[in-house]
């Protein structure tokens, strides 16, 4: 599947999570949430009376990019809860919460650590437990993927598995209210770029880009407008495309601009979906160049010239170079720098760290071939 078994997204949807619960069958859950956002967003007053009944392990505390470590911590959670049936799990919170309860329930299906499996690149045995996601954010679309990213000090590492994929998606708008403005703008650029990068991405099907196109084009519509003067349709249509993006990437995964972006996440504290945006323009110009020697979608040059074609057209560009200045200057105006001198990271030495921690996988996605020398041109371009 390509997406939960059953998925809710609505004003007041946080209501349903006692009738997932119910479904799942266990009344021992486990209930990740973020720090501070938890109560912050109204999940945890209108979360907690639905738990009445039910025996409860928490887990918090853990980092804004989750650790082996953080995981490690909360193992002896699930294995309790795990005591009485397969685990329950419910993650509430961004991105953060979500993959740290995607790698609980993955983590405790090992026979072997989850360190050593990561360093030895081991296939994942699949979990029994149920996830149950329900996002405060609108952006990392992590309730609708079978992936999770995990930190073992400098290293990333993806995480995958089909079993990962949540059970039901409660998707909430109201408890994005409380968003602050930066979070807003963070994690809708996320989504954004999530669209485009799903739009031309080798791994993509045509279900996938139809996800990516509709995500794109209310991302489009309400990003601004969620950022600086906040509605009921600009959170709910941020919420959907930030669920649909997700659907998207579970599909076609995500390509360049994610893989450049963790090195700015790791050593200069840039929010993930701002790290993203750092590179998406400056993508759209340099996928759009893509030639016979260097393509690397099977469909072949016309196909990645009409994806990219298509990335213009839904941001309302005329070309390539328009569609950069564009994206750049919707950065600009959501409050996200979109230079890596402003962010302290044009050095030489500093763009030759960040093309050392590029994920090739993702790398590999990317629908023109990137060689290191591209790597560091396209870096130096937005050096500013």
């Amino acid at each position: 599947m390509s997406a939960p078994t059953l998925w809710w997204l609505s004003a007041g949807a946080v209501g349903r999570l006692g009738e997932a619960l119910d479904a799942a069958g266990n009344e021992r859950i486990v209930l990740v949430t973020s720090r501070g956002s938890y109560a912050s967003s109204g999940a945890q007053s209108a979360i907690e009376p639905q738990l009445t009944g039910r025996v409860v392990e928490r887990v918090s505390g853990f980092t804004p990019n989750p650790t082996v470590e953080d995981v490690d911590a909360g193992l002896d959670a699930v294995r309790r809860a795990s005591e009485s049936g397969p685990p329950v799990i419910v993650g509430v919170g961004g991105g953060s919460a979500m993959d740290m309860a995607k790698l609980l329930a993955a983590a405790a299906a090992q026979d072997r650590p989850l360190r050593e499996l990561l360093a030895q690149g081991a296939k994942l045995a699949e979990t029994t437990a149920s996830l149950i996601l329900i996002p405060t954010t609108a952006g990392t679309g992590s309730e609708a993927t079978h992936f999770a990213t995990v930190y073992d000090g400098m290293q990333k590492y993806s995480v995958a598995h089909p079993s990962l994929r949540p059970r039901w998606a409660i998707v909430d708008p109201d408890l994005t209210n409380s968003l602050p403005t930066a979070i807003t703008a963070s994690t809708g650029i996320d989504a954004l770029c999530q669209g485009i990068e799903s739009l031309w991405a080798v791994n993509s099907t045509e279900v996938s880009r139809e996800d990516a196109r509709t995500a794109i084009k209310l991302a489009m519509e309400h990003l601004e407008t969620a950022v600086h003067n906040p509605t009921p349709e600009a959170r709910l249509g941020m919420c959907k495309s930030a669920y649909l993006a997700g659907r998207a990437i579970d599909v076609s995964k995500t390509t360049a601009c994610h893989a450049l972006s963790y090195g700015l996440t790791i050593r200069w504290d840039v929010p993930h979906g701002h790290a993203v945006g750092v590179s998406l323009g400056e993508m759209i110009v340099f996928n759009s160049k893509v030639g016979e020697d260097d393509v690397t979608d099977p469909r072949g040059v016309d196909h990645v010239r009409a994806m990219t074609g298509e990335v213009v057209q839904l941001l309302g560009a005329t070309d390539a170079e328009d569609a950069r200045k564009r994206f750049d200057a919707l950065m600009s105006r959501v409050g996200l720098v979109g230079d890596l001198r402003s962010l302290g990271a044009a050095a030489p030495d500093d763009r030759a760290w960040m093309s050392s921690q590029v994920n090739l996988e993702r790398l590999g996605n990317n629908p023109r071939r990137m060689s290191a020398a591209d790597l560091d041109g396209v870096l130096a371009r937005i050096a500013g």
